[in-house]
């Protein structure tokens, strides 16, 4: 019998253009399949190369500023569920990084200055949004 769709897929955003994936096992499941679209009610494709066979996994390489929805399947001998709902908080785009300036009191950071930074062992450029003032 194929098993039934995983249930409570969650998404959290690790905020270094890669997400993590949670859901609940189905019952006779082996392993799963994960489905990624850039719209809600898209398209899905099928995003890993092996079996996923736990129900956590991460997403690396996501392109910054990307808004992506997952669905995930549970597949065994008989075959491929249907397909999960969609994550509840299925917007995973990167996330906010907040960055300290040593600066003398008053100087003004201005919109669009450019940063490079490490950022767990990678050098990660950031570009200022928001004016900022040293306090």
């Amino acid at each position: 019998m194929v098993p039934s769709p995983p249930t409570n897929l969650l998404c959290r955003n690790l905020g270094d253009g890669s997400v993590e994936l949670q859901f609940d096992a189905s019952a006779g499941a082996v392993s799963y399949n994960i489905y990624m679209s850039t719209t809600v009610g898209g398209t899905y494709n099928k995003i890993n190369f092996a079996a996923v066979t736990d129900t956590k996994s991460r997403v690396p390489n996501l392109r910054f500023g990307a808004t992506v929805f997952f669905k995930v399947t549970a597949v065994n001998g008989d075959g491929e569920s249907a397909m999960s709902t969609v994550a509840q908080d299925a917007v995973c785009s990167p996330g906010v990084c907040t960055l300290q300036f040593t600066g003398m009191v008053g100087d003004t950071i201005p919109v669009g200055a450019m940063f490079t930074a490490p950022v767990n062992g990678r050098l990660v450029s950031f570009v200022v949004t928001t004016e900022g003032i040293c306090a």
